[in-house]
């Protein structure tokens, strides 16, 4: 039998209580607001949590592909065949195998003379087990030794492995810390995840927003695989702020002037700008439009028909998101899920 409904409303309280409590607390620091930059995904109503997960693993795994496309000899990821290399071209390039061969020989010379001629294995078994011993301490401290042959002077460095893997633990744990992380738009169908700045701490070509979203287009376009289920549209956003004419003036004036630098005539872009508001209906599209149109400096003009580059403005509630693309009709929008498409395939045919 169902409870009587002073007993409905007694438990309604507490439940609505307890989660006015906590629910502000979680989600604090992790809102769309001022100051952010990343990507602006739309996808399907409903589905904004699982549209989340798939925009960040998309993003991390271009992400990752872009660093390895930038990384040289000289990045963080040298292959071994290149350390081979290098030592034969130092070695007077001599093989590898031939080196080995002869420091196994310097070795055997140097082994002191003994009555029988035959060499004994119980000496090898004891020189393997002092030789093994100074090692064993070493490993109990958990300290391991790096030779950087990189220098001139091949100092060795002493590393705590545990202490490494303590704080890439902790950096993981900690939302601020993490590459890409999903920030509530409080708007259905709209998700917004959030880049962190320490992009370029590896010292290769910056990866931002735009870079990683270029590389995610051409890959539908050249595969025409879908890459989620729910995801729709990735736009990249360099800057937000406060949706105002006055706020997207300062904000958006050194993003603007990257893209469309001072230039000379025959070197000028034309550029046309989309603006796009959702649960926001106080703002005037035309006063916006204008605002970011006076930004650009000549001699780059408007073209709505077939723009070099195209200025996104993005409304959602009070935020206000920019960013700028290239080629953004011809992308489909930047429409994944229309890039995969057959239909995108027989235009492509035709053309």
């Amino acid at each position: 039998m169902a409870g009587s409904p002073k007993q409905s409303q007694k438990f309604g309280r507490k439940r609505s209580s307890k989660y006015a409590s906590h629910g502000p607390k979680r989600r604090r620091g992790l809102e769309l607001r001022s100051g952010l930059r990343g990507v602006l995904v739309t996808c399907v109503g409903g589905k904004e949590r699982i549209s989340c997960r798939e925009a960040i693993q998309v993003l991390e795994q271009f992400y990752d592909t872009l660093g390895e496309e930038n990384a040289g000899f000289n990045g963080t990821k040298g292959s071994l065949m290149d350390k081979d290399q290098q030592c034969k071209s130092q070695n007077n390039e001599a093989p590898i195998s031939e080196l080995h061969e002869e420091r196994q020989d310097a070795g055997k010379d140097k082994q002191p003379e003994s009555g029988n001629s035959k060499f004994r294995t119980s000496d090898c078994e004891e020189a393997s087990t002092s030789s093994s011993e100074p090692e064993n301490e070493d490993a109990d401290e958990g300290l391991t030794e790096i030779n950087s042959t990189g220098g001139p002077e091949g100092a060795i460095k002493k590393t705590n492995i545990e202490s490494l893997l303590e704080e890439e633990i902790a950096g993981l744990r900690d939302v601020k810390q993490r590459r890409f992380a999903s920030v509530d738009t409080g708007c259905a169908g709209v998700v917004f995840i959030r880049m962190s700045s320490s992009d370029n701490a590896d010292g290769l070509i910056e990866r931002g927003p735009n870079q990683v979203v270029q590389a995610i287009v051409a890959n539908c376009v050249s595969m025409r695989k879908p890459l989620t289920r729910f995801c729709l549209r990735f736009l990249p956003i360099e800057v937000t702020c406060y949706a105002s004419a006055e706020e997207v003036k300062k904000m958006a004036d050194p993003c603007l002037s990257r893209h469309f630098p001072v230039v000379e005539k025959d070197k000028a872009f034309k550029f046309a700008i989309v603006y796009e508001a959702r649960a926001n209906s106080s703002l005037d599209r035309m006063e916006m439009i204008n605002t970011v149109a006076k930004l650009v400096a000549p001699p780059h003009s408007v073209d709505l028909k077939n723009p070099d580059k195209t200025v996104l403005v993005q409304v959602v509630k009070t935020v206000c998101a920019i960013g700028v693309v290239s080629n953004y009709k011809q992308n489909a929008k930047y429409n994944i899920r229309e890039l995969t498409s057959s239909k995108q395939e027989s235009k492509a045919s035709i053309q």
